[in-house]
């Protein structure tokens, strides 16, 4: 089964202020997709996509409702399906959801 990391969002998992480095090897360990709004996990060269099981890349605007983010975040997440997330990433933006896939 697929499990999701959410990047800085679960306080229990001690990741909060973390360098990317921890928070993308913890995701690793977990065997789990990386939900972040951190633009850095996009570089793969830092983190290439062989290594995860894909990374959720969040590009919504702050303005909208925390229930509006994550309504918008579930039905991305829905349509991709997440165990066609590894070696992905997947950006959610306000108009568009994108998925790019590496070999």
């Amino acid at each position: 089964m697929t499990r999701l990391l959410v990047d800085e969002a679960r306080p229990d998992l001690g990741l909060r202020g973390q360098p990317d480095e921890r928070v993308f090897s913890e995701a690793q360990r977990r065997e789990a997709v990386l939900i972040t709004a951190d633009l850095d996990f996009t570089d793969i060269r830092r983190f290439p996509p062989s290594r995860h099981r894909g990374v959720v890349l969040v590009r919504l605007p702050s303005v909208l409702s925390v229930a509006r983010v994550l309504e918008t975040v579930s039905r991305a997440l829905r349509d991709a399906s997440l165990s066609n997330l590894e070696r992905s990433i997947l950006v959610i933006e306000p108009s568009r959801t994108r998925l790019r896939r590496f070999e």
